[in-house]
């Protein structure tokens, strides 16, 4: 039973996710996370950090100062449209 309930919850929480463009979300504490790896939507840590995803324009200014902005948890660097 508690595997079903964490596949689950595994499930929800990926379908759950808003669109990131980059792939990846940053809270207003400055914390960079993969849709995989942020908290559930809607939860308390969601809303009162406010989540909410990495725009795209961010990316030149953190490239001229020389950042890669990728995952805290797994690494996973920011996709570009460019």
């Amino acid at each position: 039973m508690l595997a079903q309930t964490g596949s689950l919850m595994s499930a929800m929480k990926t379908m759950a996710k808003i669109p990131s463009p980059t792939g990846l979300f940053w809270s207003e504490r400055g914390a960079i996370a993969c849709a995989r790896h942020t908290p559930y939507q809607g939860s308390d840590h969601w809303i009162w950090e406010r989540w909410e995803p990495l725009p795209i324009e961010v990316l030149p200014e953190a490239a001229r100062i020389g950042s890669t902005l990728r995952c805290e948890t797994c690494g996973r660097v920011a996709d570009s449209a460019t």
